[in-house]
């Protein structure tokens, strides 16, 4: 009884100074000029019945119960932070924020990189399936396999041993993200921080030579994005800094695998699922083959990559505008035709997977072009089922096939 009272005691204790310093940030900076909403409880706010509405993918419906009563703008507070909400076209039009790297990732620099995306996703693809009949959990492969791509390619990193030990604390740094954010030793939130800092001391050395390599004229900014962020300038012209490149590079990682492995691995989820949209993807993917075994090269090019406009149709949306019944007619179904040209017009800024105008995502061409090269190589050369037809998705935080994804999948037989 003691002992649960001085427990009881400890926590209580805690709770305190945690709702000490909250209330002295609120008092320091304070909460002027912001839209109606509720910060909730002190230090979690509404983050319970956030993570909560999450778990049972009623997230839309939290979204939606806030809209309804502060309108398409509003705040609230997750995981001791203040958010702000903005919902709608008129939001969607404003909200995100460009980086500097668009000379590397503007399509005209990308369509240099299709045949090597394709030679290094058709290696993974044979390095993973190396028996006539292979079971692979397609969530971990899909992760793997962006990783690699986004080192290799956008990041210039081509050493083996070098991108595990960068995918192994990427790994803990990912489960840290929606984390509670308080530093007990052992805590998810206190592994993301050591793994961070790893990361950070395995990174330095890469940069200080890329920039070496850069004053030498051995390499240039459009090399890769580590050169382009280490070519940038700031308002005095001087090179940004390292710490500047460091966070650049977490971020992209972050943007460029997670994102596209959710994307990949719920797309062979769908057409595991829906044979009539497979049978489509498939034919187009099999017409694309036939003309590349046609030229004399044949490799996967930009052009091949122009053509998949069907299976570029088949991927998942976010809510918000997304879901409204005035644009996107049963918005809840699966249905890629409603993105077809003859289809009815959409108004701007209100269909935006990867943002819109001035303000959208700088890597939507590259995760188009992975993509659909994963794709194209996945079903032109293999065959696959799912392990458990009933597979749901859950949230970690992303939306992902909640037991990984395990495929049986083998060689396509060609006739």
């Amino acid at each position: 009884m003691e002992m649960s009272l001085i427990a009881l005691a400890a926590i209580t204790l805690v709770y305190v100074l945690f709702l000490l310093k909250f209330l002295t940030i609120k008092k320091n900076h304070g909460y002027r000029n912001l839209p109606s909403g509720s910060l909730g409880l002190p230090l979690i706010g509404e983050t319970l019945s956030f993570l909560h509405a999450h778990k049972k993918e009623q997230g839309a419906e939290w979204i939606d119960e806030r809209v309804a009563r502060y309108g398409p703008v509003f705040k609230t507070s997750l995981l001791g932070t203040p958010v702000v909400f903005i919902m709608g076209i008129a939001g969607n039009r404003y909200r995100l924020i460009k980086r500097a790297m668009l000379s590397f990732l503007k399509p005209e620099s990308l369509q240099n990189y299709v045949k090597r995306m394709d030679d290094l996703v058709s290696a993974s693809l044979l390095t993973e399936i190396k028996e006539k009949d292979s079971t692979i959990k397609t969530v971990s492969f899909m992760k793997k396999l962006t990783f690699n791509v986004a080192c290799d390619i956008l990041f210039g990193i081509h050493d083996e041993a070098t991108k595990e030990a960068f995918l192994d604390d990427f790994y803990i740094l990912f489960n840290a993200l929606g984390s509670f954010p308080v530093k007990f030793p052992g805590s998810a939130y206190s592994k993301g921080l050591q793994a961070r800092a790893r990361i950070c001391d395995r990174l330095l050395p890469i940069l200080r030579k890329r920039r070496e390599a850069l004053a030498a004229g051995v390499m240039c900014p459009t090399d890769d994005v580590v050169s382009c962020l280490l070519s940038l300038k700031d308002e005095n012209e001087e090179p940004v800094s390292e710490g500047m490149v460091v966070d650049n590079f977490t971020i992209l990682i972050i943007a460029s695998h997670d994102t596209t492995a959710v994307l990949l691995s719920l797309m062979v989820w769908k057409l595991s699922n829906d044979k009539q949209i497979y049978s489509e993807v498939l034919k187009e993917q099999m017409d694309i083959l036939r003309d590349r075994e046609a030229r004399t090269e044949g490799k996967l090019t930009w052009v091949d990559i122009q053509k998949m406009k069907f299976t570029w149709q088949v991927f998942s949306v976010t809510h918000a505008t997304h879901m409204e019944k005035d644009i996107f007619s049963s918005p809840t179904e699966f249905d890629p035709s409603r993105f077809d040209k003859s289809a009815k017009p959409l108004p701007p800024y209100a269909y935006i997977p990867f943002g819109a105008g001035l303000h959208s995502c700088i890597g939507n061409e590259f995760a188009r072009i992975e993509a659909l090269t994963t794709i194209h190589n996945l079903v032109t050369k293999f065959e696959w089922s799912q392990v458990h037809p009933d597979e749901t998705i859950t949230r970690k935080a992303m939306p992902y096939p909640s037991m990984g994804l395990p495929i049986k999948i083998r060689p396509r037989v060609t006739t």
